[in-house]
């Protein structure tokens, strides 16, 4: 089965937020797949096709895996490659300053030298650091992002619409867990299904 880690997008206020947005810019994308809001997510680690036989594994390796709540605020719109030929439209995610230094676990507004959240980047990487000894290694860095739209058709240029966007603040999402899921893919859009969860220690 395909499978992941990721951290979901649950704050109803920054999910309102971000259809308003993907109801905009859809006007002047034609072509591009708005990604459903109750799906939003930071992916942690895709650990590509996992065969059954190794799945309890995986589940135990994630479940060990100890973290802290911390809080990050959903905010930029980014493209991959890039705005001038986009295949995927993202927003951000980065620390949130902290009032009492850095023991909130929220970083204190520092980013990971990505411009991302280097807490959501310490939590890729203590999953990361979980699942190595059964076999599953990360194949690129980590940068937070969840994709808000998907773009089949060639030539549509968003550069202007990135720049215009480029500084939208979503909200704060504290992150209390995260889950291992089950991704199927399918004509309509992913399908997930909840595989386990690790909720924060505190």
């Amino acid at each position: 089965m395909r499978a992941f880690v990721a951290v979901e997008i649950t704050e109803p206020s920054i999910l309102k937020k971000i259809k308003n947005l993907q109801s905009k810019m859809g006007e002047a994308l034609k072509g591009a797949k708005p990604t459903d809001a109750g799906i939003l997510h930071f992916t942690l680690q895709f650990l590509g096709e996992v065969p059954d036989s190794k799945i309890q594994f995986v589940i135990d390796a994630v479940s060990s895996t100890r973290f802290s709540r911390f809080d990050v605020e959903i905010a930029g719109l980014g493209a991959f490659p890039n705005g001038r030929s986009p295949r995927a439209i993202w927003v951000g995610a980065r620390d949130v300053a902290s009032t009492e230094g850095t023991g909130n676990g929220s970083g204190g507004g520092k980013s990971d030298g990505n411009g991302s959240s280097r807490a959501l980047s310490d939590l890729a990487q203590k999953v990361s650091d979980s699942l190595a000894p059964v076999g599953y290694l990360r194949d690129k860095r980590f940068v937070a992002h969840s994709t808000i739209f998907r773009i089949k058709k060639k030539g549509i240029d968003i550069t202007d619409e990135l720049k215009r966007h480029s500084d939208m603040v979503f909200g704060v999402q504290s992150i209390t867990r995260f889950k291992l899921k089950k991704s199927v893919l399918t004509p309509t859009g992913p399908i997930y299904t909840d595989l386990m969860e690790n909720v924060a220690v505190q």
